[in-house]
């Protein structure tokens, strides 16, 4: 039900089906390998969230994380603006 995931499909997975072989069963594997991936990659998130949250909680180590994370921000704000000038 997810918006950007079905303009994901539309976009991405016509591309990597063959139209001379069965389509239904090639994009069912597809969405398959893509749940199973996108499953994975979000448990991991949330156990490291799990894990980490007494460490994330201090609130002196919120502000530093803060910090690194809106450098961070800028930086690739500053490498998206020289990237694209022209």
């Amino acid at each position: 039900l997810n918006p950007k995931a079905a303009l994901f499909f539309l976009a991405v997975v016509p591309g990597f089906v063959d139209p001379g072989q069965p389509v239904l069963a090639q994009t069912s594997w597809l969405s398959a390998v893509y749940v199973l991936v996108a499953t994975l990659v979000h448990g991991a998130i949330v156990s490291a969230a799990g894990a980490l949250q007494p460490h994330l909680k201090d609130p002196n180590r919120q502000r530093i994380i803060r910090r690194v994370f809106a450098m961070l921000l800028a930086l690739v704000a500053l490498w998206l603006g020289f990237a694209t000038a022209r």
